[in-house]
């Protein structure tokens, strides 16, 4: 759940059938009013990967807005974002207390899921929130669909970090 309290669903099975799914739904939505997305994920492989490469979505909006430290985000079932805000923002806390960052700072947030950590960083050193942030869709964008974007990412990417440059001197 995000911090208005609402609910994504992801719904796993193991083939593209899902008998009664309409009525599943239903049930669930009826039954709980703060339900804002159900998806069906599709996970064909017998491994120990829980989700699928492919899914589909049963019932509402794609994404959920969650809000951290002051920042908001649209998270979706494959981002990588930390489910527990309340100790995320601690944490996240000692780290801005401890990091000694600036305009001139450069940041790289490796393995970074949406970017949250690098965000927080980029808006203690007054860096252009706006540009961090289209920097973190471009990430999001290449790790939810790498094979339909990765062109394009790049390119904004190149884009992004020419600019970035060129403003820092």
């Amino acid at each position: 759940k995000n911090y208005k309290n609402e609910l994504m669903i992801v719904l796993i099975t193991n083939g593209f059938d899902f008998y009664n799914s309409d009525i599943i739904v239903s049930k669930i939505v009826d039954r709980y009013s703060n339900v804002k997305s159900i998806y069906q994920n599709i996970n064909l492989k017998k491994n120990n990967v829980i989700l699928g490469e492919q899914s589909k979505l049963l019932y509402g909006q794609k994404t959920l807005e969650e809000e951290l430290c002051g920042l908001y985000f649209d998270v979706s079932y494959q981002s990588f974002f930390q489910v527990n805000r309340v100790q995320t923002e601690k944490l996240y806390k000692v780290v801005l207390d401890y990091s000694e960052v600036n305009d001139k700072t450069s940041i790289i947030d490796a393995y970074c899921g949406v970017g949250t950590i690098s965000l927080m960083l980029a808006k203690k050193a007054n860096l252009d929130i706006d540009a961090i942030s289209e920097l973190a869709n471009i990430f999001i964008s290449l790790v939810e669909s790498p094979r339909s974007t990765e062109s394009t990412a790049s390119k904004k990417f190149k884009e992004w970090y020419s600019s970035m440059a060129k403003s820092k001197k």
